[in-house]
């Protein structure tokens, strides 16, 4: 989604706002608060609605990266016994990466297929060679 001026800001406020909703209706969905199942639930419902995309809009706005990064952040602070931990601790504890640590794997893979013509861009259109 661009808007007029040709920014994606409008997409990121949809997309976070989206998954800020799924991740409220995990919580409520859920009778179980075994942590791990919701987790789990986290990561097929609602990180790919952050991820989908992102070689595209993902260098855009610092504002907006942690706009997206607060979707993981408050979702692991609302889980049952975790409020306390730090961000970094409660990842560490399931075992994630930061949505900005996933994103440059996304931008490495993209970079991957393009050089070995696995995405149909073309080469010379991204990258070229010091001689």
């Amino acid at each position: 989604t661009l808007n007029c001026s040709l920014t994606f800001s409008s997409h990121i406020n949809d997309i976070v706002s989206r998954a800020k909703r799924s991740g409220s209706l995990i919580f409520r969905c859920f009778n179980s608060r075994h942590v791990p199942s919701l987790v789990n639930a986290f990561k097929i419902y609602v990180r790919p609605m952050v991820e989908y995309g992102t070689p595209v809009w993902s260098p855009y706005m610092v504002q907006s990266i942690t706009q997206v990064e607060n979707v993981q952040r408050a979702f692991t602070k609302r889980l049952p016994g975790l409020s306390s931990f730090s961000y970094v601790d409660r990842l560490q504890i399931f075992g994630l990466q930061t949505l900005e640590h996933r994103r440059l794997l996304a931008d490495l893979l993209m970079c991957y297929k393009i050089i070995h013509g696995l995405a149909a861009l073309n080469f010379d259109d991204f990258f070229f060679f010091f001689t």
